[in-house]
């Protein structure tokens, strides 16, 4: 009985720290995500009113966005 019992603590034990660690790395994935989603927008903001192929600021033209410098135009 008393081996039953120590191998059940074993294997609940083992569970918890399974548990535990997944606990872990979900917080540690959410907290990568939570990263890349910052500098995502961060660089949106950064680049907000820039030409996306050579940086320069873009004017908005018939509901166009123009880049005098290098001719990249996007429209809608």
């Amino acid at each position: 009985m008393e081996r039953v019992m120590n191998t059940y603590v074993e294997v609940k034990d083992q569970a918890v720290n399974d548990i535990a660690l997944e606990i872990e790395q979900g917080v540690e994935e959410k907290d990568k995500i939570d990263s890349s989603i910052e500098e995502i927008s961060a660089s949106f903001e950064d680049n907000s009113g820039r030409c996306p192929e050579c940086g320069s600021k873009v004017e908005h033209e018939g509901g166009c966005m123009v880049c005098r410098s290098c001719g990249y135009s996007k429209c809608g």
